[in-house]
């Protein structure tokens, strides 16, 4: 799992689309996320962790086609969880900013 500097980050947030940065720092993103763990039998910890590689596929810092690999690796689950766990995210959490993603990651 690749780790980033917070400038990295801060640097990346600061580019990004306004609906993207809303997506990002909405309550509702977070009790999605929050209910995707909970659905998969993730731990807290492992929330945390599942929401820090989602920011990071918001953010562009990783590719979207690296996503399931990502999770795989992070949460230390099978790849048919991560693919499953991937799949919520992106039909709840990707598909409204879908466009914007698109053009982050130029697609």
């Amino acid at each position: 799992m690749k780790t980033f500097t917070h400038e990295e980050i801060l640097e990346r947030y600061d580019k990004l689309p306004d609906a993207v940065k809303d997506a990002m720092m909405e309550e509702a993103t977070a009790q999605k996320m929050s209910a995707i763990g909970k659905m998969h039998g993730l731990l807290i910890d492992k929330v945390g962790i599942m929401a820090e590689e989602t920011g990071y596929v918001m953010l562009g810092l990783e590719h979207p086609n690296d996503f399931v690999e990502n999770l795989k690796s992070a949460l230390e689950v099978p790849e048919d969880k991560a693919i499953a766990i991937a799949q919520d995210i992106n039909s709840q959490v990707f598909k409204p900013i879908r466009e914007h993603l698109l053009d982050i990651h130029k697609i």
